[in-house]
């Protein structure tokens, strides 16, 4: 629970700091053949560097992805950040994206 807390810290942080990309629309999604190099070339995402993505921005609410940049148990982590909500961030359920996105 403590490590969470800590990362939950780091990620608020970045992005209070706007310590993060943005990407806007893609002009299409990459093929399956073409999808490794598009992570890697494209979003510049690897196994080694940690990266916190912007991906979508409803003003008082925003959709972050987080690629630990190390060996870890997922492959990205999806945040939700919200000055207006409690608490402000979390790692949203579908039901968090839902009431938003439905």
């Amino acid at each position: 629970m403590r490590r969470m807390r800590n990362e939950n810290l780091e990620i608020k942080n970045k992005i209070l700091n706007n310590d993060y990309d943005r990407f806007g629309a893609l002009e299409r999604l990459p093929l399956p053949n073409e999808a490794r190099d598009f992570v890697k070339n494209r979003l510049k995402i690897s196994n080694n560097v940690q990266k916190l993505i912007l991906v979508e921005d409803l003003g008082n609410y925003k959709v972050y992805i987080q690629f630990p940049g190390k060996k870890s148990e997922f492959d990205f982590i999806v945040w939700r950040f919200s000055p207006i909500l409690d608490p402000d961030l979390k790692i949203p359920t579908h039901v968090d994206l839902g009431e938003i996105f439905l």
